[in-house]
């Protein structure tokens, strides 16, 4: 399966790094909105789609395995730029200036947002909360330029309730925020933090903190943090690989669902509504952007180039 063996040798370190995109961004294609279409890039074991990001006028997804980055605005051609090898674990807009993780870089120990490498720097997850720009790593959180070492191998990051919240799929806590409250996780392989997203998932207004848990099949929703969880889910087909907020309501990835061909799922009320099925494990990475969702697929077999499509 393409995207485990992906997802391990990723996780060895993490860099956010500024990347100019000045040919890319100024091509002469102006987007008039989100892109509309299917893109296919690479070979399969390339990741193509393991992340993806719109910053307002540009949606850009990345196959960190061969070191490539690709972009398209509007009804504009695919834009492919060569950032080097693992780069684009993660994608971020800060301040006007495209961030793009270097997993790999520095012979695996990654390159740190000072200048220096170290093992064990892994992430996929950047946040901007006003001015800061966070970025987690293997043993903290990088805040404004300054490291704070929480000793916790975080897999998310988003803002909840004005703190950020850090979220593991593995070990011990399950997530921790900025003001120093830590929960413990339901089960020791429910993979629970894989993902993660801030949504307001019933549509009273008011925003829960939702995690996929993949190892069980399901997800734990949060009205608050001092409240148990409700827990939902199939329990099968790592349901809960992913999650996306968009305007449609929360969206879920199974990529292993429909026999390996992969699902997205819209959870409307405590019932599922499947919205997509794809043809190789559909579903491993989404994005949600304004008024729009895409999904990433790996392949339906080891030949398959990696696909991203827009399916609202």
């Amino acid at each position: 399966f393409p995207y485990t063996t992906l997802f391990r040798s990723l996780l060895l370190a993490c860099s956010p790094v500024v990347v100019d995109f000045e040919d890319t961004q100024d091509s002469g294609v102006r987007s008039e909105g989100l892109p509309d279409g299917q893109w296919s890039l690479g070979e399969a074991d390339d990741g193509f789609g393991w992340a993806m990001h719109w910053d307002g006028a540009r949606l850009y997804m990345s196959a960190p395995a061969s070191g490539t980055l690709a972009s398209v605005a509007g009804d504009g051609p695919l834009v492919e730029e060569d950032i080097g090898l693992g780069a684009g674990t993660s994608l971020h807009t800060h301040q006007g200036e495209l961030f793009i993780s270097q997993s790999l870089a520095e012979n695996g120990k990654g390159l740190l947002p000072d200048g220096s490498s170290g093992q064990g720097a892994a992430s996929r997850a950047q946040l901007s909360i006003g001015d800061r720009h966070i970025v987690l790593d293997g043993q903290g959180l990088w805040d404004a330029g300054s490291h704070v070492d929480r000793g916790f191998w975080g897999s998310a990051l988003v803002e909840f309730d004005g703190d950020w919240v850090v979220s593991a799929s593995q070990g011990s806590p399950l997530l921790m925020t900025e003001s120093g409250l830590r929960l413990e996780r339901l089960s020791p392989t429910d993979e629970a933090g894989a993902s993660m997203q801030a949504c307001d998932v019933d549509g009273d207004g008011s925003t829960e903190l939702v995690l996929g848990a993949p190892g069980a099949g399901q997800i734990y929703i949060y009205s608050t943090l001092s409240a148990e969880p409700l827990v939902l889910g199939p329990q099968a087909e790592r349901f809960g690989q992913s999650l996306a907020c968009g305007k449609e309501g929360l969206a879920i990835g199974a990529p292993m669902a429909q026999e390996g061909q992969g699902a997205v799922y819209q959870l409307e009320g405590q019932a599922l509504v499947t919205i997509y099925e794809g043809a190789g494990h559909a579903g491993n990475t989404l994005l949600a952007a304004e008024e729009g969702l895409f999904v990433a697929e790996t392949g339906a077999t080891s030949s398959d180039a990696g696909l991203v499509l827009r399916i609202y």
